[in-house]
């Protein structure tokens, strides 16, 4: 099927389904995570047929476009498991942190192995990448989550808490009260330090910290990165940030009780869920990175082996590292070829197979423009409120940060954050995401950094341009262009 039929398909299965905002990825970051089809079945009772996942990359670096309805579905599932069969749940949530244990744990020593031997560390990282599959699918149901979504589940369980009440409660209970991401890799990073470990030794530990999802950063570069952050801190200066730190999470433990103790039963439950979710979609970040990082690890070798660039080693599928260097050799041209661009859907079954493409950025532009028409305004630019506050600013869309920048006070617009983009953050005087929800990384960051940040408005980075004066009021939730 060449890429107009798959293109065709694609708007046949999703009908007039609203897409969740693009999710910009490193083509193998795909691969390993997008394998959850079979294992949410087994999690999750869904209705549905199957979370078709259109895939369009070129240059290196992919697009993912994903259902909202279906997302939604699943965390309409994970809520009324939550409700009724609260054991049930736990297991589930139980059962993801001991994969994500096992991913993070067998880190250095596979990485090790890997790079002694890839083919006889190759069973084992096949082995994690399922783990990580089931955890990705357990954890799904967190990916979008926004207050109307939550109103509506509320209403339909037959939870009393009025509309009112809920609408008083949202900006109370939605607040992240467990450690980020961020925060807790810096603390265990500062906690190596006291404890005497190089620099050197941290950055081989923790060297999946840097992975980002379009750029394979390898144990040198994730050194560099190490220095440049915390060669100036010695063991004092550590354990006095560290104090720092563990006094603030105490203070954090003491606000969340303070707001429990404020709740009502059925409002305790709903807080329950949203930190859960919050606590899952934040985490579940170091797994995938551990689990991504080893899978290239691994990829880098057997494409050493065969004499293909490392650059084009994110086109390369994990089954045919699997297959061995002879197959990597006779298809060497096919896998150069793939970076220049290729479409591909993957459906429930794993099933993906590439077709080689030309003009992915026109693709994309169609898709999203198929889409855009349903349920999606074109002029306003409204979204909802991950942290309040007003600021005025000019934009900067930033689509990769680590190849763009900003100054500080500009009013940061992407589709959506990652870990990578945290410098950017800190210098931005406002944050816009098109997508997002209560769970996502800019919600949970911004509302750490205390920085207005408007989140899910699905077309600002379609009307917004740099330099667009803007006014973001996160006490509205409205974006509006001043000139």
């Amino acid at each position: 099927m060449n890429s107009a039929g798959i293109i065709k398909k694609y708007y046949e299965l999703m009908d007039d389904a609203i897409l969740f905002p693009p999710v910009h990825n490193m083509m193998q970051c795909v691969f390993a995570a997008a394998g959850v089809g079979t294992y949410l079945f087994e999690y999750y009772p869904l209705k549905r047929s199957d979370p078709i996942c259109l895939l369009i990359a070129g240059d290196g670096d992919s697009i993912a476009y994903l259902s909202q309805s279906r997302l939604s579905e699943i965390t309409e599932v994970a809520f009324s498991l939550f409700l009724n069969d609260y054991s049930r749940f736990i297991y589930l949530i139980n059962e993801f942190n001991g994969f994500g244990q096992e991913v993070v744990e067998s880190y250095v020593s596979l990485k090790i192995k890997t790079n002694k031997d890839f083919v006889v560390a190759m069973p084992e990282i096949k082995t994690v990448i399922e783990k990580t599959k089931r955890l990705n699918a357990i954890g799904w149901f967190s990916l979008h989550i926004d207050q109307g979504q939550l109103a509506g589940l509320i209403e339909r369980n037959g939870i009393a808490i009025t509309p009112e009440r809920f609408a008083e409660l949202w900006g109370i209970i939605s607040l992240p009260y467990s450690e980020s991401l961020d925060r807790r890799r810096h603390r265990n990073i500062l906690e190596r330090i006291v404890a005497g470990g190089s620099l050197e030794e941290i950055a081989s530990s923790f060297q999946f910290y840097f992975q980002n999802y379009n750029v394979y950063i390898d144990e040198k570069e994730a050194c560099r990165r190490i220095r440049m952050e915390y060669d100036l801190i010695d063991c004092e200066a550590a354990q006095k940030e560290l104090n720092l730190i563990r006094m603030e999470e105490r203070l954090l433990r003491a606000e969340r009780q303070r707001v429990e103790s404020n709740l009502s039963v059925d409002e305790k439950r709903v807080f329950e869920f949203i930190q859960t979710a919050i606590m899952i979609r934040d985490i579940r970040k170091d797994y995938l990175s551990a689990a991504l990082s080893l899978q290239l690890i691994l990829t880098e070798q057997a494409a050493i082996k065969a004499e293909i660039d490392r650059r084009f080693m994110g086109c390369i599928l994990m089954e045919e590292v699997e297959r061995g260097s002879e197959y990597l050799v006779s298809h060497a041209n096919e896998i150069v070829q793939r970076n220049e661009g290729f479409i591909m859907m993957i459906d429930v079954n794993e099933h993906a197979s590439f077709t080689l493409i030309d003009n992915a950025k026109e693709l994309c532009r169609e898709v999203e423009q198929h889409f855009m028409g349903h349920g999606i305004a074109t002029e306003n630019i409204k979204g909802t409120i991950a942290f309040k506050g007003k600021v005025k600013g000019r934009v900067r869309v930033i689509r990769n940060p680590i190849t763009q920048s900003l100054d500080e006070g500009e009013i940061l617009v992407t589709g959506m954050t990652r870990p990578e983009f945290v410098p950017l953050m800190k210098l931005a005087g406002a944050i816009v995401t098109d997508e997002g929800g209560i769970t996502c990384h800019a919600a949970i960051i911004a509302r750490e950094m205390k920085k207005p940040c408007i989140i899910g408005t699905r077309n600002a980075t379609q009307i917004l341009k740099d330099g667009d004066m803007v006014e973001v009021n996160a006490d509205t939730g409205v974006i509006t262009i001043l000139e």
